[in-house]
C-alpha cells in the first residue's frame, strides 16, 4: 500500500471501513458511502460549491485519512478520542519525516507526482486548530448521517476550540503585524503620490484613481478581493442610537456569501 492521494488511494479491506468498529447500522445510514473514502466524498461533496474550501477539506481529510491507516493502522471508522490527541500530538511534528513531508504542492509536489506527500514540513501546515475543526465537520457529518455510531472528536472538541482560538488570535496577531505599513511608510506613499504630475486629464484620473485606492485601504483595510469586486454601493451610513451618531460602512460579501460590514475608521 503506497501513499497516494486520495482519488489514487486503494486500501484493503480490513483497513477501507466497511467492517469499521464504529460503523452504524447499515439500514440507518443516510449516505450511500460502504467505505471511509466514499463518505468522505459525500462530505467534501457538500462543499464543492467553494473551490477553496473544498480543496483545503479534501487536504486535511486526506492527510488525516493517511495517518490512520498508515500511523495507527486503524480504518478511520474504526479511531476513538485517543487517536485524535495521537494526531493532535502528530500534527505538531510529523514523523518520520521525509517519509511524511515533501515539497510545497507546486510543480514538484503535484498530486500525481512521484515527489507528493500529504504534509509539507513541520511549521508549514495551517494552523492545529483549523486542522482539528475541519476533522470536526467531518465527523460531525460522519455521525449525524449514521455513518458512524459514535462521534470520536466529541470528547476533545473543548481541546479543539481552545486550540482553534489561541493558535487563531496568535497567527493573526502575527500576520497582521508583518502586513501593516508604519505612520512613516504611510507619509512616503502619500509624497510619492502627490508629486505625481496630474497635467493631462489622463494623468488627472490617474491620480485620482490611486488617491481613492490609497485611502481606502488606509481608512478601510480590507481585503485585496473585497477592493477588486467592490461597487460603490458597497458604502452606506448607518445611525447607532447608543453613540447618537452615524457612521460610514464598507460591506463586502464574505466566506459562506455572508455580508460582512468594515467599519471605516474615518467615522472616529
Amino acid at each position: 500500500m503506497e501513499l497516494l492521494p486520495l482519488e489514487q488511494l486503494v486500501l484493503p479491506t480490513i483497513l477501507d471501513g466497511s467492517q469499521g468498529i464504529n460503523r452504524d447500522l447499515i439500514n440507518r445510514c443516510h449516505i450511500t458511502a460502504q467505505n471511509d473514502i466514499a463518505a468522505i466524498e459525500c462530505w467534501l461533496a457538500e462543499h464543492k460549491h467553494s473551490e477553496n474550501t473544498y480543496r483545503n477539506y479534501r487536504r486535511e481529510a486526506e492527510r488525516f485519512l493517511l495517518w490512520a491507516v498508515w500511523q495507527q493502522k486503524k480504518a478511520l471508522s474504526s479511531l476513538n478520542s485517543e487517536d485524535m490527541l495521537a494526531y493532535s500530538k502528530f500534527l505538531d511534528d510529523p514523523q518520520p519525516q521525509d517519509f511524511w513531508c515533501g515539497p510545497k504542492q507546486g510543480r514538484k509536489g503535484k498530486r500525481w507526482s512521484d515527489s507528493w506527500r500529504p504534509f509539507e514540513k513541520p511549521g508549514k501546515q495551517n494552523s492545529k486548530g483549523t486542522i482539528l475543526s475541519t476533522l470536526a465537520s467531518l465527523f460531525d457529518f460522519l455521525y449525524d448521517n449514521c455513518y458512524l455510531s459514535i462521534n470520536p472528536i466529541r470528547p476533545v472538541r473543548r481541546q479543539v476550540k481552545n486550540i482553534k482560538n489561541t493558535t487563531t488570535i496568535a497567527v493573526r496577531r502575527k500576520e497582521m503585524t508583518k502586513r501593516l505599513f508604519s505612520i512613516t511608510q504611510w507619509k512616503v506613499i502619500y509624497e510619492a503620490l502627490n508629486e505625481m504630475p496630474e497635467i493631462s486629464e489622463d494623468e488627472k484620473s490617474e491620480k485620482e484613481r490611486l488617491r481613492y485606492m490609497i485611502a481606502i485601504f488606509y481608512f478601510v483595510g480590507p481585503r485585496v478581493n473585497d477592493i477588486a469586486k467592490h461597487t460603490m454601493t458597497a458604502f452606506y451610513k448607518s445611525y447607532n442610537p447608543f453613540t447618537q451618531k452615524t457612521y460610514w460602512w464598507f460591506e463586502v460579501i464574505g466566506k459562506g456569501e455572508s455580508l460582512e460590514p468594515y467599519p471605516c475608521m474615518m467615522n472616529y
